[in-house]
Protein backbone atom coordinates (compact mmCIF):
# COMPACT_ATOMS: atom_id res chain seq x y z
CA UNK A 1 0.00 0.00 0.00
CA UNK A 2 1.49 3.15 -1.05
CA UNK A 3 2.51 5.99 1.44
CA UNK A 4 -0.91 8.09 0.52
CA UNK A 5 -2.84 5.01 0.66
CA UNK A 6 -1.87 4.07 3.84
CA UNK A 7 -2.27 7.87 5.07
CA UNK A 8 -5.59 8.12 3.80
CA UNK A 9 -6.86 4.92 5.47
CA UNK A 10 -5.54 5.74 8.91
CA UNK A 11 -6.92 8.86 8.86
CA UNK A 12 -10.89 7.37 8.12
CA UNK A 13 -9.86 5.41 11.09
CA UNK A 14 -9.48 8.21 13.18
CA UNK A 15 -12.23 10.51 12.11
CA UNK A 16 -14.89 6.86 12.33
CA UNK A 17 -13.41 6.18 16.14
CA UNK A 18 -14.48 10.06 16.72
CA UNK A 19 -17.91 8.94 15.33
CA UNK A 20 -19.08 6.08 16.42
CA UNK A 21 -21.26 4.77 18.45
CA UNK A 22 -24.42 5.93 20.82
CA UNK A 23 -23.93 6.09 24.32
CA UNK A 24 -27.16 4.07 24.70
CA UNK A 25 -25.84 0.73 22.34
CA UNK A 26 -25.44 -2.20 24.32
CA UNK A 27 -25.53 -0.64 27.60
CA UNK A 28 -29.34 -2.30 27.79
CA UNK A 29 -30.74 -5.32 28.98
CA UNK A 30 -34.28 -6.44 28.71
CA UNK A 31 -36.36 -9.01 30.45
CA UNK A 32 -39.87 -10.74 29.66
CA UNK A 33 -40.62 -11.54 33.68
CA UNK A 34 -40.98 -10.03 37.03
CA UNK A 35 -38.22 -11.73 38.57
CA UNK A 36 -35.54 -11.87 36.45
CA UNK A 37 -36.12 -8.11 36.33
CA UNK A 38 -36.02 -7.60 39.75
CA UNK A 39 -32.67 -9.66 40.17
CA UNK A 40 -31.15 -7.46 38.23
CA UNK A 41 -31.61 -4.24 40.60
CA UNK A 42 -29.74 -2.44 43.07
CA UNK A 43 -32.32 -2.75 46.39
CA UNK A 44 -36.21 -3.49 45.96
CA UNK A 45 -38.86 -2.37 42.95
CA UNK A 46 -41.02 0.23 43.45
CA UNK A 47 -44.75 -0.23 41.97
CA UNK A 48 -45.30 3.16 40.51
CA UNK A 49 -48.57 3.06 39.98
CA UNK A 50 -51.56 0.55 39.61
CA UNK A 51 -54.01 1.69 37.43
CA UNK A 52 -56.98 -0.52 38.60
CA UNK A 53 -57.67 1.58 41.36
CA UNK A 54 -58.44 4.62 38.40
CA UNK A 55 -56.81 6.95 37.00
CA UNK A 56 -54.36 9.32 37.99
CA UNK A 57 -54.22 13.04 38.24
CA UNK A 58 -53.31 14.66 35.10
CA UNK A 59 -51.30 11.21 34.45
CA UNK A 60 -47.83 12.16 37.02
CA UNK A 61 -47.33 8.96 38.94
CA UNK A 62 -45.15 10.45 42.17
CA UNK A 63 -42.93 7.28 43.71
CA UNK A 64 -39.73 6.90 45.76
CA UNK A 65 -38.09 7.49 42.39
CA UNK A 66 -39.40 10.89 41.70
CA UNK A 67 -42.81 11.88 39.31
CA UNK A 68 -42.93 9.82 36.26
CA UNK A 69 -45.53 11.19 33.68
CA UNK A 70 -47.68 9.05 31.04
CA UNK A 71 -49.41 10.02 28.22
CA UNK A 72 -52.93 8.34 27.93
CA UNK A 73 -56.48 8.89 28.68
CA UNK A 74 -58.33 6.70 31.38
CA UNK A 75 -59.47 3.46 29.79
CA UNK A 76 -61.69 3.94 26.67
CA UNK A 77 -62.71 -0.33 26.44
CA UNK A 78 -59.51 -2.31 28.52
CA UNK A 79 -61.05 -2.30 32.38
CA UNK A 80 -58.39 -1.13 34.25
CA UNK A 81 -55.67 0.04 31.69
CA UNK A 82 -54.25 3.44 31.04
CA UNK A 83 -54.97 3.67 27.36
CA UNK A 84 -53.16 6.05 24.90
CA UNK A 85 -56.04 6.43 21.63
CA UNK A 86 -53.46 7.38 19.27
CA UNK A 87 -51.88 4.51 19.26
CA UNK A 88 -47.95 5.86 20.72
CA UNK A 89 -47.41 6.07 24.54
CA UNK A 90 -45.29 8.19 26.34
CA UNK A 91 -43.47 7.58 29.65
CA UNK A 92 -41.51 10.35 30.79
CA UNK A 93 -39.24 10.17 33.55
CA UNK A 94 -38.02 12.03 36.91
CA UNK A 95 -35.45 14.52 35.98
CA UNK A 96 -32.12 12.76 35.80
CA UNK A 97 -34.13 9.18 34.35
CA UNK A 98 -34.95 6.50 35.09
CA UNK A 99 -32.56 3.12 35.08
CA UNK A 100 -34.78 -0.22 35.38
CA UNK A 101 -38.49 0.32 34.46
CA UNK A 102 -41.27 -2.83 34.46
CA UNK A 103 -43.78 -2.34 32.14
CA UNK A 104 -46.85 -4.42 32.12
CA UNK A 105 -48.42 -4.06 28.38
CA UNK A 106 -51.21 -4.79 25.80
CA UNK A 107 -53.06 -3.68 22.82
CA UNK A 108 -56.51 -3.21 21.75
CA UNK A 109 -58.44 -2.02 18.43
CA UNK A 110 -60.41 0.50 19.03
CA UNK A 111 -63.14 0.51 21.67
CA UNK A 112 -62.94 -2.97 21.70
CA UNK A 113 -62.68 -4.51 25.48
CA UNK A 114 -60.21 -7.31 24.68
CA UNK A 115 -56.52 -7.45 23.89
CA UNK A 116 -55.37 -8.00 20.95
CA UNK A 117 -52.48 -11.00 21.02
CA UNK A 118 -49.89 -11.07 18.40
CA UNK A 119 -49.63 -7.72 17.35
CA UNK A 120 -45.88 -6.30 17.40
CA UNK A 121 -45.74 -2.80 20.08
CA UNK A 122 -42.49 -0.78 19.10
CA UNK A 123 -40.77 0.60 22.04
CA UNK A 124 -37.96 3.40 22.03
CA UNK A 125 -35.69 3.91 25.28
CA UNK A 126 -34.04 7.65 24.93
CA UNK A 127 -31.68 9.08 26.71
CA UNK A 128 -30.47 13.14 27.56
CA UNK A 129 -28.36 13.16 24.44
CA UNK A 130 -31.26 11.46 22.06
CA UNK A 131 -29.20 8.36 21.80
CA UNK A 132 -32.22 5.55 21.20
CA UNK A 133 -32.62 1.99 21.06
CA UNK A 134 -35.20 0.12 19.59
CA UNK A 135 -37.32 -3.35 21.04
CA UNK A 136 -40.15 -5.25 20.17
CA UNK A 137 -42.79 -7.04 22.19
CA UNK A 138 -45.30 -9.69 20.75
CA UNK A 139 -49.05 -8.51 22.67
CA UNK A 140 -50.81 -11.74 23.67
CA UNK A 141 -54.36 -12.28 25.38
CA UNK A 142 -53.39 -10.55 28.58
CA UNK A 143 -50.81 -7.42 29.13
CA UNK A 144 -47.28 -8.78 29.00
CA UNK A 145 -44.47 -7.64 31.23
CA UNK A 146 -41.48 -6.03 29.52
CA UNK A 147 -38.62 -4.45 31.94
CA UNK A 148 -35.20 -3.34 30.98
CA UNK A 149 -31.99 -1.99 32.88
CA UNK A 150 -29.85 0.39 31.89
CA UNK A 151 -26.13 1.65 32.24
CA UNK A 152 -27.36 4.73 31.67
CA UNK A 153 -30.44 6.86 32.14
CA UNK A 154 -33.16 6.76 30.32
CA UNK A 155 -35.70 10.05 30.06
CA UNK A 156 -38.25 8.72 28.04
CA UNK A 157 -39.87 5.41 27.17
CA UNK A 158 -42.02 5.38 23.80
CA UNK A 159 -44.49 2.68 23.07
CA UNK A 160 -46.26 2.14 19.74
CA UNK A 161 -48.78 0.09 18.33
CA UNK A 162 -49.55 -0.60 15.06
CA UNK A 163 -51.98 1.50 12.54
CA UNK A 164 -56.02 1.53 14.31
CA UNK A 165 -54.66 -0.35 17.78
CA UNK A 166 -54.21 1.38 20.82
CA UNK A 167 -51.65 0.81 23.81
CA UNK A 168 -52.95 -0.07 26.99
CA UNK A 169 -50.71 0.16 30.25
CA UNK A 170 -52.24 -1.90 33.56
CA UNK A 171 -49.08 -1.49 35.47
CA UNK A 172 -45.64 -0.49 35.82
CA UNK A 173 -42.49 -0.02 38.14
CA UNK A 174 -39.52 1.14 38.69
CA UNK A 175 -36.36 0.34 40.08
CA UNK A 176 -32.13 1.14 40.68
CA UNK A 177 -29.96 -0.36 38.42
CA UNK A 178 -25.95 -0.10 38.88
CA UNK A 179 -23.88 -1.57 35.38
CA UNK A 180 -20.92 -3.51 36.23
CA UNK A 181 -17.47 -1.70 35.34
CA UNK A 182 -16.60 -2.03 31.66
CA UNK A 183 -13.67 -3.94 30.40
CA UNK A 184 -10.73 -2.60 29.65
CA UNK A 185 -11.18 -1.84 25.43
CA UNK A 186 -8.19 -3.06 23.85
CA UNK A 187 -8.98 -1.35 20.75
CA UNK A 188 -6.53 1.99 20.25
CA UNK A 189 -7.85 5.39 21.18
CA UNK A 190 -9.32 7.75 19.27
CA UNK A 191 -6.17 10.47 19.93
CA UNK A 192 -3.86 7.91 19.11
CA UNK A 193 -5.85 7.28 16.20
CA UNK A 194 -5.61 10.80 15.55
CA UNK A 195 -2.06 11.16 16.14
CA UNK A 196 -1.20 8.64 13.54
CA UNK A 197 -3.69 10.02 10.96
CA UNK A 198 -1.65 13.39 11.64
CA UNK A 199 1.42 12.35 11.60
CA UNK A 200 1.18 10.70 8.02
CA UNK A 201 -0.13 14.21 7.04
CA UNK A 202 2.80 15.74 7.95
CA UNK A 203 5.06 13.18 6.64
CA UNK A 204 2.78 13.72 3.24
CA UNK A 205 3.20 17.61 3.52
CA UNK A 206 6.63 16.78 3.61
CA UNK A 207 7.06 14.47 1.09
CA UNK A 208 6.21 17.56 -1.23
CA UNK A 209 9.42 19.33 -0.43
CA UNK A 210 11.66 16.02 -0.35
CA UNK A 211 10.13 13.34 -2.13
CA UNK A 212 10.87 9.56 -0.75
CA UNK A 213 13.08 7.27 -2.61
Amino acid sequence: MSLKNTRNYLTMLAVAALSAGSALAGSVTTYTTFNSWQGALTGAPVEAVDFSSGPVSNNQVTGVFGIFFVTGTASNAIPNALEDLSGTMTVTAPAGGTSALMLYLGANQANTASYAPNQNLTITLTDSGLNQQTFTLTTGSTSLPWGFTSGVAINTVTITAPGGYDVDLLDFYAGKYTAAAPPADPTPESSTLLMIGGGLVFLGTKRKFAPLA
